[in-house]
């Protein structure tokens, strides 16, 4: 039971808050999470969480449950990786997304992973982590830079996967509200992710919005879903690469996106790297996360 499924699922979930996000970290769906959950739920006769701004929330029994689980759950599990940890090079490829949602890698990624024998481990984080971070705790980085520089280390081997126009999300109903898209930019929240903090994306944005303002806000979230559900209640607009609109999981006759908001377009580069040491086991899942003819399998991701 401490190695099960559910109690693997229940443990994603509690950390990152989110169903969206615990579900491309276990490349599982939503609706495969939620019912799992469920099961869980009614094995322990106790309702674990409830809905929080977006999110979950663990309810008082939840609390109790996760905080007497947690460490006879790492006290096995650690047991159980000690007799496996040879093994582990060779079956998991753990893939780090910073800065941007990319909803095109978690499916292409989903993809790969029906066709190989690697099971694939997705988290996400703040913009730089791939520049502290060694090949000992992720082997694929996918991360995005200001054109035309990207900063990486040295002992990284860097694979170029498409260049990004950023504009604006927003709701019909808020950017009819304006004359103009000045106006927008002046009255309203710019709602980001939390894990763009440092991206010099935000500098680049930030010299743009200054032609138009002296002054703006941020609203910073935990996670995508989060900023499409603050979107969707006209808290304010968000900066999203042109090329992802398509895979939003939202209904888009309610929405607008504005291409080119200032004079310039807002360009960025997507970069996938790794440890040249690990070139020839990665360099085929490199490159299928960079072919436009992978075959995507599109799941709802709300």
């Amino acid at each position: 039971m401490i190695l099960s499924k559910r109690i693997v699922y229940f443990l994603t979930l509690v950390e990152s808050e989110c169903y969206v996000v615990a579900s491309d970290k276990l490349c599982i769906t939503v609706s495969a999470l939620r019912h799992s959950m469920s099961e869980l739920e009614k094995l322990v006769d106790e309702k674990l969480l409830k809905k929080n701004c977006g999110g979950i929330k663990l309810t008082e029994a939840g609390f109790a449950f996760y905080t007497k689980l947690l460490p006879v759950y790492e006290l096995a599990y650690n047991t159980f990786e000690t007799y496996k940890q040879k093994d582990i090079a060779s079956e998991s490829i753990r893939i780090f997304i910073s800065g941007f949602y990319y909803p095109d890698i978690f499916f292409k990624a989903r993809s790969i992973m029906k066709k190989s024998l690697f099971n694939l481990y997705i988290s996400q984080g703040q913009a730089d982590t791939h520049k502290n971070c060694t090949g000992s705790q992720f082997d694929l980085y996918i991360y995005s830079s200001v054109s035309p520089y990207a900063d990486f280390q040295r002992n990284m081997y860097q694979i170029f996967l498409s260049q990004e126009k950023l504009g604006i999300l927003v709701t019909k109903k808020m950017k009819h509200k304006y004359a103009d898209i000045s106006e927008l930019i002046r009255s309203e929240k710019i709602i980001l992710r939390n894990s763009l903090r440092e991206h010099p994306f935000i500098d680049m944005l930030k010299k743009n919005i200054s032609e138009l303002t002296i002054a703006w806000d941020f609203l910073w979230l935990p996670d995508f879903t989060d900023v499409l559900n603050a979107i969707q209640d006209n808290m304010g607009f968000t900066f999203f690469p042109a090329s992802m609109i398509t895979y939003l999981p939202i209904k888009m006759e309610e929405y607008e996106f504005i291409l080119q908001p200032f004079k310039k377009d807002m360009i960025i580069d997507r970069y996938i790297c790794f440890d040249k040491k690990n070139f020839e086991q990665l360099i085929k899942i490199a490159t299928s996360l960079k072919s436009e003819s992978e075959i995507v399998e599109r799941e709802t991701c709300m």
